[in-house]
């Protein structure tokens, strides 16, 4: 009765551990999709990795399920959770030995490989203690341990393997697939829309210097505004230019409707005059990617845009001399 309660608990052990692989690649495949940022599903799946896993794998390398060094449910379940944020911890401070900065995805990254390893062990040694249990013959009793010589393989896969074995190398199989494919997976693209000012020499060449910064009242500057859309769509936006002075007076001097496609990129050659009254004029190229329905006259209303940059300028009059 020993014997029979050994062999089932040993089997049972390895259900467990290969439940917990597939477990660990659920939650981790969960925790990399970005798409599931700020979820519910991605919440927990974190929590399992951080509070349970690690320190699951850890202590069922240590402590078996069966046998002498067999640990109650409720004595397993504390040992996981009071260990594994120390292992987190201990893996974030490598990672910040090794590469001087933790991210996000590196400690995701190690958090799961270690785990992985830890919790391959365990399936492994559960196999092993499958292999050596003794088994009943036909006479009713029962056959002597196995020798290591005993696990080397076999010609013939179908009479090494029986069914039960085949259905636990399945799993090892599937969980395999799944931890190869996560981590061969790409990562998604970001997107992004690019907006940037450039100037232009007198041999017509943009440059990412030599603006403008001092003007005299009256006179006017050529900027060229730089839109690219890396949005994986087409693109609809809005160009808006402002004028403010230091005493808060805004304007709004142009407004331009752009369409781009994936990839494409478009330059607008934009001209700005300066005030009549001198001081610290700021313009801004504020983007949108809807239509904000502005006009001339309510520059108060404008809404927050979707990117913006802005160039400062001084108005001097031609008195002052150059710029200070």
């Amino acid at each position: 009765m020993t014997v029979v309660s050994e062999v089932s608990g040993t089997r049972a052990l390895t259900y467990v551990q290969a439940g917990g692989l597939v477990l660990l690649s659920l939650a981790a495949a969960v925790t990399f999709q970005p798409y599931l940022s700020g979820s519910s599903v991605r919440l927990v799946a974190a929590t399992l990795l951080v509070f349970l896993l690690p320190g699951y794998a850890l202590q069922t390398v240590l402590f078996q399920s069966t046998g002498d060094e067999s640990l109650s449910p409720r004595t397993r379940l504390a040992a996981s959770i009071g260990t594994s944020p120390a292992i987190v911890a201990l893996v974030a401070l490598m990672i910040n030995e090794l590469t001087g900065r933790i991210t996000f995805g590196r400690l995701l990254t190690a958090l799961v490989l270690l785990t992985g390893a830890l919790l391959g062990a365990s399936l492994l040694q559960a196999l092993g203690t499958g292999q050596r249990a003794p088994k009943p013959t036909a006479d009713g009793g029962w056959t002597p341990k196995r020798r290591v010589t005993d696990r080397l393989p076999r010609p013939t896969l179908s009479t090494a393997l029986n069914r039960d074995s085949r259905q636990q190398w399945a799993l090892v199989g599937v969980v395999t697939i799944l931890f190869i494919a996560l981590l061969a997976a790409p990562a998604p693209e970001q997107t992004y829309t690019e907006l940037s000012l450039l100037s232009e020499t007198e041999q017509g060449r943009l440059t990412a210097d030599d603006y403008p910064e001092t003007l005299t009242p009256g006179t006017s500057a050529t900027v060229v505004a730089t839109v690219r859309n890396e949005e994986d769509t087409t693109q609809a936006y809005t160009l808006v230019v402002t004028r403010e002075q230091a005493n808060g007076a805004g304007v709004i001097l142009g407004i331009e409707p752009i369409e781009l496609a994936d990839g494409e990129t478009k330059r607008l050659r934009t001209t700005f005059v300066a005030p009549k009254t001198p001081g610290e004029v700021r313009f801004t190229y504020r983007l949108y990617r809807a239509e904000p329905m502005v006009s001339t006259d309510n520059f108060e209303e404008l809404p927050s845009p979707y990117r913006e940059t802005r160039l400062l300028v001084t108005v001097q009059s031609p008195a002052n001399g150059d710029s200070q």
